[in-house]
């Protein structure tokens, strides 16, 4: 009995009441789209954990369970809000008992693994921005000092309804308001950490971030606040330097290239038609939203990334990215295009005429002429086959071959692409739309994209920001990941060091493994986030080495990583036990050759021996992922075991070479036949 003398309620059965009030096909259904799987008793949706092209993860409602077939993640809704939301426990605890409308009592905190910690929890943090939100709207609501900025929306002709629905708001001019009004409520340093203040660089104290701005709230996909965006009133007093627009800097809770402005209000409309519209801008956005165009977003100040598209895609399969008509717009909607090409959805661009961006065409024009436009825009690499005969013309040879190498340019500048059935696709579109044979076009396109590797090796380095790769991530931070990795004994870990310390040995040789392995093909997250990080390095025209590697990344644990692999090395004896446990294919020759090979520790002297080893360490990659496709398939039909027989093990061997023999002729490799699988 409690103190009151009410009886106590012990967390486990606290967890048990949030657990069986919170619905996972409803909470999993806020962040991706679900879909009836065959027989109706479950749902199937692209895991949101890895790149997923094909729905993988399967909701279970009557075991309240969700489990991923491809990269193994799994459990129920503490575990996939923990995952998804990186939060501790305690804090998904907190955040399902708040939608389940269930209190949770202060007593005996420990006891739940609230413990105390090193810094504010993320549940205050989020308790800062939504105070500061509503700050915000009641002075743009109600204050005299928000008179500017509500003359300045009326001008616009936004709606009082919109304005509420997106929780529009205004700081003063007055570089000390926020802090004034949080005195005795928040800290000084909790509202730094969520970037509303910054320290002065010429003495002591904090000033206000977004003084004298529009502000609009940036939400999570659980429409919570996680930063602001700012907007300068026109006919105000310039501040010096400022610009016109300004987003919170990062923080633990905000990450630009991987949210997107309006998500949380478009979700049902992306999910319900499948196709998502994107804008360059707040307003542009809103006002979508307010004409009735209800699948709106807009990106945050910067273009849309690879991660932004990871996102999206889980909700819709169609994209649509407005540009504003005029050169400028023309000219960032054809930037756009290299990064996207590879990607599976649907791209299309429109850029509006005359000169008109979303919303000035909104007003002229109405809703029903930008559905249309919508409708009518073109695939993406249509846009650029007009765009091309717009500026060259058809009319001569030379001008043909322009276009023709202005598109294939194109393509030569998405890494990702190269070797794909999409890549066939576009071939095989511009070949009856040029007029010229697919083969032709082929060699064109190999030609240039050795053309393009060769021009950007003159180019200095580009500094890598950990923060934009698409990391995949586990619960523990990267240095304790790298300092596991390299105390393991397992074969799995063994096969993927060796296979990072050869291909990093041979970056020319990245561009052809790329097209046969993924992130998903590497167990070990240090090595997902390591592979992310090289896609970067490709992406910029750069091929991953060791040196440049190490020369761009800041990531102290990623150096570490890569000093490790490059000083340590199997000798013959561990590379033949990595034989037998892991089914790599060498002989004991070749491995006795690599290993007593003169040059640098770990390094392997004859680029034909590191080619041949590499190749037999991407065969393996490549039928362990095909051996647990095979194995998820059948515990997926429920078939016992779900154990190859020696008979589904010589299907799966002979159908990687095949894979092999095809890819030989880009290699330039012999192959073996595997045996050993």
């Amino acid at each position: 009995m409690s103190s009151a003398g009410q009886p106590t309620v012990s967390w486990d059965e606290i967890k048990e009441q949030v657990r069986a009030r919170t619905d996972i096909v409803q909470l999993i259904g806020e962040t991706v789209s679900l879909q009836p799987a065959r027989g109706g008793r479950t749902f199937q949706c692209l895991c949101p954990f890895h790149d997923d092209h094909n729905p993988s993860m399967q909701v279970n409602p009557e075991r309240q369970t969700y489990r991923c077939w491809v990269c193994n993640e799994g459990g129920d809704c503490f575990s996939y809000v923990m995952k998804h939301d990186n939060l501790s426990f305690p804090e998904a605890l907190t955040l399902l008992a708040e939608k389940a409308g269930i209190e949770l009592p202060r007593r005996s905190r420990n006891e739940a693994g609230f413990g105390e910690s090193s810094g504010p929890k993320k549940s205050d943090l989020f308790d800062v921005l939504v105070w500061a939100s509503r700050e915000f709207q009641q002075c743009l609501k109600s204050s005299a000092l928000g008179a500017p900025a509500r003359e300045y929306l009326a001008s616009r002709q936004l709606k009082p309804e919109i304005v509420e629905q997106f929780a529009l708001g205004y700081h003063p001019d007055d570089w000390h308001w926020l802090q004034e009004r949080a005195r005795g409520r928040f800290s000084v340093d909790s509202l730094a950490v969520v970037r509303l203040v910054g320290a002065r660089d010429n003495g002591p104290g904090h000033y206000d971030f977004f003084v004298d701005r529009l502000l609009f709230p940036i939400c999570d996909e659980r429409s919570r606040p996680v930063a602001f965006g700012g907007r300068i009133i026109p006919g105000r007093p310039a501040k010096e330097d400022a610009p016109k627009y300004w987003n919170s800097p990062e923080s633990p809770l905000f990450s630009k290239s991987r949210l997107c402005y309006g998500l949380d209000q478009a979700r049902e409309a992306i999910r319900r038609t499948e196709t998502v519209v994107v804008t360059e801008g707040y307003m542009d956005c809103i006002k979508a939203h307010q004409h009735g165009l209800k699948n709106a977003v807009a990106t945050l100040g910067t273009a849309l990334t690879e991660n932004h598209v990871q996102v999206l895609k889980r909700l819709a399969r169609k994209f649509v990215l407005i540009y504003d008509g005029d050169t400028a717009g023309l000219n960032a909607a054809e930037r756009s295009l290299p990064r996207f090409l590879a990607q599976d959805v649907d791209l299309r661009i429109l850029t509006l005429p005359e000169g008109l961006d979303p919303d000035e065409f909104l007003e002229a024009k109405g809703l029903a002429a930008l559905e249309q436009a919508i409708q009518e825009a073109p695939e993406a690499l249509e846009f650029k086959l007009r765009r091309s005969i717009e500026r060259f013309g058809t009319g001569s040879v030379d001008a043909r071959q322009r276009v023709t190498d202005e598109l294939l340019e194109t393509m030569a500048l998405s890494p990702g692409l190269a070797g794909s059935v999409r890549e066939r696709n576009l071939l095989s579109r511009l070949t009856s739309r040029l007029g010229l044979s697919e083969s032709l076009l082929q060699k064109r396109l190999r030609d240039l994209r050795v053309e393009q590797r060769f021009k950007n090796v003159s180019q200095p380095p580009r500094k890598v920001d950990p923060a934009e790769s698409s990391i995949i991530d586990d619960e523990r931070p990267l240095q304790e990941q790298v300092n596991s990795l390299q105390r393991s004994t397992a074969g799995d870990d063994l096969l993927e060091s060796e296979f990072f310390r050869l291909l990093l040995q041979s970056p020319d040789d990245f561009l052809w493994v790329s097209q046969r392995v993924g992130s998903d093909d590497f167990h070990h997250p240090a090595f997902r986030h390591l592979w992310c990080v090289c896609l970067d390095v490709v992406e910029h025209g750069l091929l991953p080495s060791f040196e440049l590697l190490l020369a761009q990344t800041e990531s102290p644990a990623l150096k570490g990583l890569l000093a490790w692999l490059g000083e340590s090395h199997l000798s013959a004896a561990e590379l033949l036990s990595l034989q037998e446990s892991a089914g790599v294919i060498a002989s004991t020759s070749e491995l006795e050759n690599w290993a007593g090979q003169p040059g640098s520790a770990g390094s392997v002297a004859d680029p034909g021996v590191r080619r041949h080893l590499l190749s037999q360490l991407t065969d393996r990659l490549v039928l362990r992922r095909e051996l647990n496709l095979h194995k998820a398939r059948r515990m997926e039909r429920g078939e016992a075991g779900a154990k190859l027989n020696p008979s589904a093990k010589d299907v799966l061997a002979q159908a990687m070479l095949i894979h092999r023999k095809r890819a030989g002729g880009m290699q330039n490799n012999p192959h073996e036949s595997p045996s050993g699988a």
